[in-house]
C-alpha cells in the first residue's frame, strides 16, 4: 500500500525526534572546543546549539559519515527538495542508525557502571581490611554486627519495626534517621524498601543492631534521590525492635 506524503513526513519527524533524543544522550560526555564565532541574537544561539548538539551526537555514534553530504541533506531538506531516498530506504537507514546509537550509548553506560563497581569494590575492600568485624554477604553488601539480638531472623514478607540512621559512605555524612525525628518505622520487609535493605534486614533478629554497607546498585542506583547523589554507596545503622506477620 502506497503511503501519502503526509504519512511520510510524519514518519520522518518521528524518527528524527527519536534520534534527537539519542543525540542529546550521546553529547553529554563530549569535549567542547572554543571558536571565534559571533552569535548576534537568540536565533543565532538557538541555531548554533541545535547544530552543535547534532554534530556531537553524530561524532559519538561511531559512523564514518560524509560531513559535506550531511550538510547538503540538511540544506536540501529545509529547501523542500525531492528526497533521493525512497521512504522505505530512508526508514531502513534511520532504523540502523538508531540501533547503532542505542548500542553505543548502552556500551558507554555499561562502561561507566563497571567503573563505579570497581571504585565501590575498593571501598568495601578497605572497609574489611581496616575492620575485621566487617563481613561481606553473599548478596554483595557488607555488614557489621554492633549488637546481636535474640530469636528468629525477620523474613521478607513480614512487618518489621525498626529505627535507623543512614550515611554517605565516602564522607560519613548523615542523610536520614528516625532517632529523635519520628517514630520507628513499621513496614513490610520487601515492600517499599530498597533492595539492599531488604537483604540486610533478613540477617537480623529482634534486639539486634547492624551496620549495613550498600553499593549503589543495591541502594538508590544511578538515579539517587533528593538527598543521595546518583551512584553513591551508603551505609545504614539499623536497630530491629520486633517483627510480626
Amino acid at each position: 500500500m502506497k503511503t501519502n506524503n503526509k504519512d511520510t513526513s510524519t514518519m520522518r519527524k518521528i524518527v528524527i525526534t527519536s534520534l534527537a533524543t539519542l543525540f542529546v544522550l550521546a553529547s553529554v560526555s563530549c569535549k567542547r572546543t572554543s571558536e571565534n564565532v559571533e552569535l548576534k541574537n537568540y536565533r543565532d544561539s538557538m541555531s548554533w546549539a541545535l547544530g552543535e548538539n547534532t554534530a556531537i551526537g553524530m561524532q559519538n555514534i561511531g559512523y564514518d559519515f560524509d560531513v559535506d553530504m550531511v550538510l547538503r541533506a540538511i540544506e536540501y531538506t529545509l529547501g523542500g527538495g525531492k528526497q533521493p531516498l525512497s521512504e522505505q530506504a530512508y526508514n531502513e537507514m534511520m532504523s540502523k542508525i538508531a540501533l547503532t546509537m542505542q548500542s553505543t550509548y548502552k556500551k558507554e553506560q555499561q562502561k561507566a557502571a563497571d567503573e563505579i563497581d570497581k571504585e565501590e569494590a575498593k571501598l568495601f575492600e578497605d572497609l574489611m581490611k581496616n575492620d575485621p568485624d566487617v563481613k561481606m554477604s553473599p548478596d554483595g553488601f557488607c555488614y557489621k554486627v554492633l549488637k546481636q539480638g535474640k530469636g528468629d531472623n525477620v523474613q521478607i514478607g513480614q512487618v518489621a519495626v525498626f529505627d535507623y540512621k543512614g550515611y554517605i559512605l565516602k564522607d560519613n555524612r548523615l542523610i536520614d534517621q528516625t532517632y529523635g525525628v519520628r517514630k520507628p518505622i513499621e513496614t513490610l520487609v520487601g515492600g517499599g524498601m530498597f533492595k539492599g535493605l531488604q537483604m540486610g534486614m533478613s540477617l537480623m533478629n529482634p534486639g539486634s543492631i547492624y551496620r549495613l554497607y550498600f553499593p549503589s546498585k543495591l541502594a538508590f542506583g544511578a538515579k539517587g534521590n533528593e538527598v543521595i547523589p546518583p551512584n553513591t554507596a551508603i551505609y545504614y545503622d539499623v536497630e530491629l525492635h520486633s517483627f510480626h506477620p
